[in-house]
């Protein structure tokens, strides 16, 4: 799982104040399932020492699994998926994927949500997993997503596989099974970037990272690892060639753009923001909300005040429940004493935030100073 990128997280917070809100999205993003299980084989011999149940039974896990996660907690989960691979006659991958996503699971300040000793436990399953299933390249691979996981744990574990050089090692080992099996490549040495960029080998995780991209130019993330890395060695233009190149290959990005349009605008460069996220809604296909709010924002900051608010207008009408456009928009208003219009904005925005939301108190306040305005 990728960590989180406490810098960017801090820089998007002063951009935008309820950034926070979306945070929790974020919690176990590169613990999808991948679409490569096709490769995946199962030894035949099932241990006779274990009992499997009818469909009836499986279905049931899978429904009480799938439909009531909002209200499972992760223990509870956890124990559930042991007892669905348990009654399962043939490898189902994606079981493991939800086994190793509630393993790392994490909150927005980067601590664990399950406990230190399901986590360790969690490793004799996959451990046993890939004794039964020796050929998997998803079996493989999750294993090294969840060495990964345990060589980035904010708490120290003393777990069964030693330091992180060993872990890392290890991990490293089953990446190479994965590839030898059939795995996605690209995922593969993006994961490999990963280890590397996280033991400070910088230079072979940019190498890594340019092997994802090579495999599949429509790798998103490895093109924003190769930005990350190049940012952090100081080489700014570097890491913009990096957007400017996944770009390229990928003209609807929005991630990437947007990366680049705010990247250009925390030097300071306006018009080339701009010129990027133009580009970028000139030729989607379709157009994200989050995009024409940035675009409003690159206008804001380089003070074309019509042009921002503008945009802001077009988000709000692509959807009215965006709360960062009325923050922003009625902040223009209040800036330009435009105090009909900033009352209105902030009160629509005081009524769609959620009760005891932390900002309610600031935009009572905020509307009680324009009051004294009107």
């Amino acid at each position: 799982m990728e960590t989180i990128d406490f810098k960017y997280i801090c820089t998007m917070l002063k951009k935008n104040p309820f950034f926070l809100l979306f945070i929790s999205a974020m919690l176990v993003l590169s613990c999808k399932s991948s679409p490569e299980v096709g490769n995946d084989k199962r030894i035949d011999d099932v241990p006779s020492d274990t009992l499997r149940s009818d469909d009836s039974t499986i279905k049931a896990l899978e429904l009480k699994i799938t439909e009531s996660q909002d209200q499972l907690d992760l223990e509870t989960k956890y124990f559930l998926l042991l007892e669905l691979i348990a009654e399962r006659s043939n490898l189902h991958a994606q079981d493991f994927h939800q086994l190793l996503g509630l393993t790392l699971a994490r909150d927005y300040t980067g601590a664990n949500q399950l406990s230190d000793d399901l986590i360790l436990d969690a490793a004799r399953h996959f451990e046993k997993a890939l004794q039964e299933n020796p050929s998997s390249d998803s079996l493989h691979l999750i294993m090294a997503q969840y060495l990964f996981g345990l060589m980035t744990l904010r708490t120290d574990l003393s777990t069964p596989y030693g330091d992180v050089q060993t872990m890392s090692d290890r991990g490293m080992e089953s990446i190479n099974n994965a590839l030898s099996y059939g795995a996605n490549p690209a995922e593969c040495y993006y994961l490999k970037g990963k280890m590397y960029r996280y033991q400070n080998n910088f230079l072979d995780a940019m190498e890594a990272f340019r092997e994802s991209v090579n495999s599949d130019p429509s790798f998103i993330i490895a093109y924003e690892a190769g930005f990350n890395v190049s940012t952090e060695l100081g080489y700014p233009d570097q890491a913009k060639s990096w957007l400017a190149e996944g770009i390229e290959r990928n003209p609807s990005s929005y991630e990437l753009s947007s990366i680049l349009g705010h990247q250009y605008a925390s030097e300071q460069d306006y018009s080339r923001a701009i010129d990027v996220m133009s580009t970028y809604l000139d030729k989607a296909a379709s157009i994200p909300k989050e995009a024409i709010f940035d675009l409003g924002y690159f206008f804001e900051k380089d003070n074309q005040r019509t042009k921002a608010i503008e945009q802001y207008k077009l988000a709000i009408a692509q959807d009215s429940t965006f709360l960062d456009v009325y923050y922003r928009l009625g902040t223009m208003y209040k800036e330009s004493s435009q105090w009909n219009d900033a009352y209105e904005t902030f009160s629509e925005l005081l009524k769609r935030l959620p009760l005891n939301h932390s900002y309610q108190e600031v935009i009572r306040k905020t509307l009680e100073t324009i009051e004294r305005e009107l």
